[in-house]
């Protein structure tokens, strides 16, 4: 299999802070130093942490896989490093199957949309990632999971809907909302959690078209984005009357941005619906292409040229999320590139600053949190995990290994700092190589940056910041082409409003200090 090997070597990572020299530190692939600056850096990066933007929600799985056939020993390995090493602490973890039994005896739990025979649904796959997945990672901060995904889906899931909607619109968005009420009363009857969010769908026109008629082209007599909003006002209305006043619904995600932007346009242009909504999300395929391609990415925006369509559809996204104060997050990436390559890594931090900075999303997801060999095999006819981007852990089987990917690595150089509840703060960078994002988390009395030099070549900077005065000690860790979250000596803050960074070529570098307001 292909893989990066990871060595070290001599990179250097300087700080400087105040006009006194302090320490000199061996690092695993460098050498911390602090000293004298005698004049201000070619690159000026400026901080201003009194503009707040977005409230950081997390970092999040688009897709469950409870994983039953892993070992105790290697769940547990693998639960650990996506979970409390990579940071990610929300996603879907599926729902119910509507059948009486497993995948092949799929039907109509009853003839009546308004009574749940639960003889008829099916829970096996949502037990399993309740015991597999969420027991295990709920203890590392994995608290924002949340129902839905795969529901409704006419196309593989509940293929018999197709016949009910041609017959019967009405009693088909009675049915599909039935679906809901099931899951979200079956998760708080059974475990006593009514959870946050559902999200209702995925891809339903575009890529999976998972409202498509199963045997046939066409998505039934009734435009298929006018089924989407009446199925919000349906189920919502459904779960209210239920007593259900806390689940709001995450509603877009479709293939790419502009199919799915142009789908939550038309759910939050109804008030009726509108009011049941609590995130707008989108996916940014097709494969190979705009964020699902690291050429792409390392060539925009990694060489100091966004792509000015790309952002300009963000801008309507985080507009459109704005109008209605609901979230607006990003929850599926993938088939970038390689798994394991340096220039993935890179490309998947970049893409992060940018989903941040143009669509000001409080919520970024990879694909799997944790996938394996079995699964690429089963779902691909293959065990080459490489060929698996996206996906934050990755298991092998064979060898009961489990390695973190380079979306992975990039995803916790936001998220092992950056915590839930996090404020991005304005952070702009004079030089077009040297990226910057920046958060500031009051309950912790932090200021994070996260900085990516995308030059071929060392860059000096000096970060100035204001809106809060930098009091105490800074700690954090850097990734190079040598190797990834090398830590960083914690070092004291001898300056209110300055710091000085030498930051290596190609790195990605992540530093939390005290800060008071």
């Amino acid at each position: 299999m292909s893989r990066r090997t990871l060595h070290l070597c001599r990179s250097v990572f300087t700080l400087a802070i105040g006009a006194v020299a302090v320490y000199e530190a061996t690092i695993p692939n460098g050498v911390l130093k602090v000293w004298n600056v005698a004049a201000a850096s070619g690159v000026t990066v400026t901080v201003d942490a009194g503009v707040r933007y977005q409230r950081l929600e997390g970092f999040g799985q688009a897709i469950d896989f409870p994983l039953p056939w892993l070992t105790d020993s290697v769940r547990a390995v693998a639960v650990e490093k996506a979970y409390h090493q990579v940071g990610i602490n929300m996603g879907t973890i599926g729902g119910l199957l509507e059948s009486p039994a497993g995948y092949d005896q799929r039907q109509n739990d009853n003839d009546d949309p308004f009574t749940i025979d639960w003889k008829g649904f099916n829970a096996d796959g949502l037990n399993l990632m309740k015991r597999n997945v969420v027991d295990l990672a709920k203890p590392f901060g994995f608290t924002g999971y949340f129902l839905g995904a795969e529901g409704p889906n006419v196309r593989w899931h509940s293929p018999w809907l197709a016949a009910i909607r041609d017959r019967n619109y009405d009693r088909f968005l009675d049915e599909a909302a039935e679906q809901v009420l099931a899951n979200v009363s079956y998760w708080k009857n059974t475990y006593g959690e009514e959870l946050q969010y559902y999200q209702l769908g995925n891809e339903q026109q575009s890529g999976n078209q998972a409202s498509k008629n199963p045997d046939a082209d066409g998505f039934g007599k009734v435009n298929a984005t006018q089924q989407i909003v009446d199925l919000v006002k349906r189920a919502g209305a459904r779960l209210r009357a239920s007593g259900f006043s806390r689940t709001r619904f995450v509603v877009g995600t479709e293939e790419t941005e502009e199919w799915s932007y142009f789908v939550a346009d038309a759910i939050m242009a109804d008030k009726k619906a509108a009011q049941y909504v609590g995130a707008i999300a989108y996916h940014s395929y097709p494969y190979h292409r705009g964020y699902s391609s690291v050429p792409f990415i390392l060539s925009t925006s990694g060489a100091g040229k966004p792509d000015a369509g790309r952002i300009g559809i963000r801008h309507r996204i985080r507009d459109l999320a704005k109008a209605h104060k609901v979230g607006a997050w990003i929850t599926e990436n993938s088939n970038a590139g390689s798994s394991f390559s340096y220039d993935t890594f890179r490309a998947r931090a970049i893409q992060i600053h940018d989903e941040f900075l143009y669509a000001n999303v409080s919520a970024y997801f990879g694909e799997s949190a944790i996938w394996d060999e079995v699964s690429q095999q089963k779902h691909f006819g293959t065990t080459d995990l490489d060929d698996s981007e996206g996906n934050v852990v990755l298991v092998h089987n064979a060898s009961g290994t489990v390695d973190i990917s380079g979306i992975g690595y990039a995803i916790g150089h936001y998220a092992r700092w950056a915590k839930p509840g996090s404020v991005r703060v304005e952070a702009q960078s004079s030089e077009r190589l040297v990226e910057v994002t920046a958060f500031r988390d009051d309950a912790e009395g932090r200021l994070v940056l996260v900085l990516i030099n995308n030059a071929d070549e060392p860059e000096a900077v000096t970060v100035s910041i204001k809106g809060v005065d930098l009091t105490g000690t800074w700690e954090g860790e850097q990734s190079t082409p040598a190797d990834y979250w090398s830590p960083i000596p914690s070092f004291a803050s001898d300056d209110a409003a300055i710091l000085h960074i030498s930051l290596p070529a190609t790195s990605v570098a992540s530093l939390a200090g005290k800060v008071t307001n």
